[in-house]
C-alpha cells in the first residue's frame, strides 16, 4: 500500500481446531478483509448501519468493554480454504 501512501497493518490469527469461538463478537476500527488459508472457520457479521459520527466510538468499541446487543447477523458463513470475507469498519 505504499504506492496509496495509506497506512496498512496486517494481523494474522491461528485457530486450533474444534475452538468453538476464536473471538467473541466485536467491532473494528477499520475494515477488516479475512483470507482463510487452511481449514475452516465460521464467520457471523452483523448489520452495522446506520450510525452517525456521534455514535462512531460507541460503535467502534462494541465487544470490546462496551455493551454490544445482537440480534441475527446480516451474514452467517463457513470460510474454507480460499475463501475471503470483508467486514466494513464498525460491523461486528
Amino acid at each position: 500500500l505504499d504506492a496509496f501512501e495509506a497506512p496498512c497493518s496486517l494481523n494474522c490469527y491461528a485457530t486450533g481446531p474444534g475452538t468453538k469461538v476464536a473471538a467473541p463478537p466485536h467491532a473494528d476500527a477499520q475494515g477488516v478483509l479475512v483470507l482463510q488459508t487452511c481449514g475452516s472457520q465460521r464467520w457471523r457479521v452483523w448489520d452495522g448501519r446506520p450510525f452517525y459520527a456521534s455514535e462512531l466510538n460507541t460503535k467502534l468499541t462494541a465487544g470490546k468493554g462496551a455493551p454490544l446487543t445482537l440480534e441475527e447477523p446480516f451474514l452467517d458463513v463457513i470460510l474454507k480454504e480460499g475463501d475471503a470475507l470483508y467486514a466494513p469498519a464498525g460491523w461486528p
